[in-house]
């Protein structure tokens, strides 16, 4: 039986390892403090935002809340349900998306503003490489596309 929830997908593609803060400055200036200035790593801008900035542009935010206030709940059917239906956040990834997941529902959750039928699942799957994650042929897709279905029903 197929399980149809309205869904944000989380998708995390890190492929480097957790930062160790014992050993020492590469030197490198942060994404984010960058500015104008020209990454030695990337050839890109710095920035979060186009320019150099870190303010989010007003109609990237506009188009972002028009797209959101889209979002409406859902029955296990797929039919809009205001009620009873729900509203699921999903991540998936590799293992460094879970350990992120798990600290972002527990702050997510205690938000007093949070939409009381918004659900967060964590369909990232621990022990899992990029290399498996990204590539269909690869003899472990499948068990890991098996963990956010199992969580999606879980949460049913």
């Amino acid at each position: 039986m197929k399980i149809y929830f309205t869904a944000l997908f989380l998708f995390f593609a890190v492929f480097i390892n957790a930062q160790n803060c014992a050993a020492p400055s590469t030197g490198f200036t942060p994404i984010n403090d960058l500015g104008t200035g020209i990454s030695p790593i990337t050839g890109l801008m710095g920035g979060l935002y186009s320019g150099g900035s870190n303010y989010i542009p007003s109609a990237h935010k506009t188009a972002g809340l028009q797209m959101a206030s889209q979002v409406e709940c859902l029955d296990a059917n797929g039919i809009p349900d205001a009620v009873n239906g729900k509203i699921v956040w999903l991540s998936i990834g590799m293992s460094n998306c879970t350990q992120e997941t798990q600290q972002f529902r527990t702050l997510a959750n205690a938000f007093a503003g949070k939409n009381p039928q918004l659900t967060l699942v964590d369909g990232a799957q621990g022990g899992q490489t990029a290399q498996v994650i990204s590539a269909p042929w690869n003899s472990g897709y499948a068990n890991f596309l098996l963990v956010p279905e199992s969580q999606l029903i879980r949460c049913k």
